[in-house]
């Protein structure tokens, strides 16, 4: 299976401080972080930008409209050298067709991250502002 998928990825570089993918532009890949680390980082309306993530081996971005995206909501930005694994819309749903078990872990990572972002909205609306800076100090050092 690991072969299968492999065939189908691109593998980028991309140096310390390099755009990955721009807020607003057109959805067109999901990246897996294969070394490296990068920033997921969300513009406000004001033209700053919030840190959103810290993504590391392992972990994965991007948007395809097949998963209701039609645009990048985040930009991402490598902190170090990074190197990551991309995929095409048509190459994502190939695999999630033909192996199942990719898309349930898929789906998993999703459930995690929707707790995630639950328990950030629920933290925002009940926390004293030393309280939000203390979480969000914990929630870096666990990603960095």
């Amino acid at each position: 299976m690991l072969a299968e998928i492999d065939r189908r990825c691109r593998v980028e570089d991309h140096p310390a401080a390099a755009a990955v993918l721009h807020a607003g532009d057109p959805a067109t890949h999901v990246y897996v972080v294969a070394s490296g680390t990068a920033k997921v980082v969300r513009p406000t309306l004001e033209g700053t930008e919030v840190l959103l993530d810290i993504a590391r081996p392992g972990d994965f971005f991007g948007a395809l409209p097949s998963l209701g995206a039609e645009t990048y909501a985040d930009s991402v930005w490598a902190l170090t050298a990074l190197c990551v694994l991309s995929l095409d819309a048509a190459a994502f749903e190939e695999i999630l067709d033909e192996h199942p078990s990719v898309a349930r872990a898929g789906v998993r990572v999703m459930a995690q991250r929707l707790a995630q972002a639950q328990d950030q909205l629920h933290a925002l609306a009940a926390a004293t502002s030393e309280q939000r800076v203390a979480a969000a100090l914990v929630m870096l050092a666990d990603r960095v």
